[in-house]
């Protein structure tokens, strides 16, 4: 895959991932859980920095694979 196809997949998943960040807290008393869920939204509140934050995201992980791979391997 292409640097854009992979851009691509990655804003699609921030998509899936926001879209279901959204979603209610039905019943949830629990403070914490709705601590998570309000730092949720505010994560993904802007859809294009989130995409962002993804992208980078991935490609310093990337980038760290692709520097020598034999030892990344050694280190999981």
């Amino acid at each position: 895959a292409g640097p854009h196809e992979d851009e691509y997949a990655i804003d699609r998943l921030a998509d899936a991932v926001a879209d279901s960040w959204q979603e209610g807290l039905e019943n949830c008393e629990d403070p914490f859980d709705i601590y998570v869920h309000e730092r949720r939204i505010k994560l993904s509140s802007d859809r294009y920095a989130f995409r962002g934050r993804l992208r980078r995201g991935y490609r310093s992980i990337l980038s760290i694979l692709c520097e020598d791979p034999e030892k990344n391997v050694e280190n999981t």
